[in-house]
């Protein structure tokens, strides 16, 4: 999503908890620890990505999705619009300046 709002001229942040790109990924991180649905199913679809990537695991484990991650911010820069260490506790819009105010 944050790829296609910059496309749209959209300025956007993301506030995450962690201390970097994954999500869900970055917090599991138990023995064994991998998704339950086949890739292509697991990737972003986006030629830029899936162009020079191949999967090792026909469902990767954790350290494969997180080089997945690092090879997404290679190609999208993402980090640039990404909060770390972030706790999003409530939101309002604000009508007059078109806006969300995010606590």
């Amino acid at each position: 999503q944050l790829h296609r709002f910059r496309q749209l001229g959209y300025t956007v942040q993301i506030f995450d908890s962690g201390s970097d790109l994954g999500g869900i990924w970055y917090w599991n991180a138990y023995p064994g620890a991998r998704v339950d649905s086949e890739v292509p199913n697991y990737e972003l679809s986006l030629p830029e990505l899936y162009e020079d990537w191949n999967w090792e695991e026909k469902y990767p484990g954790r350290e494969e999705l997180r080089r997945y991650f690092e090879h997404v911010e290679r190609k999208l820069g993402v980090k640039k619009d990404v909060r770390f260490g972030t706790r999003v506790v409530g939101a309002k819009w604000d009508e007059a300046e078109h806006e969300w105010v995010v606590e």
